[in-house]
């Protein structure tokens, strides 16, 4: 069962990640990709497993400092396939990312440092 957080629109946007470190932006290049990073990235960082479209929106215009729009947003997630899932829950519908999204988006992340590595093992 997913985990659902009441979270406000600032909380993702003001709590400070490094994105950087984590994706050029410049491979988002479309809004599918963005969309799939959003997703990626709050379930990364915030344990959230889904996000509703207008959460997504503020991540991606607030966040990652690209601009998008809402629709843009709803259509690349209707086209996304198998890479995200929508279920509607006390009137909202919210997305989740799945594997072959996650798959997408690892193809892009950036490779950890040196130092990185080394702390994880």
């Amino acid at each position: 069962m997913a985990i659902h957080k009441k979270i406000d629109s600032g909380e993702l946007t003001n709590t400070h990640i490094e994105i950087g470190t984590l994706i050029n932006i410049k491979d988002l290049k479309n809004v599918e990709t963005q969309t799939l990073f959003a997703l990626y990235c709050v379930e990364e960082k915030f344990d959230i497993k889904e996000l509703t479209s207008k959460q997504i929106f503020e991540f991606i215009n607030n966040k990652l400092r690209l601009k998008t729009s809402l629709p843009s947003i709803n259509i690349a997630i209707k086209r996304s396939g198998g890479k995200i899932s929508s279920v509607k829950k006390n009137g909202l519908t919210y997305h989740k990312i799945m594997n072959p999204g996650i798959d997408e988006i690892k193809k892009i992340l950036l490779e950890p440092s040196e130092k990185d590595r080394k702390s994880v093992v």
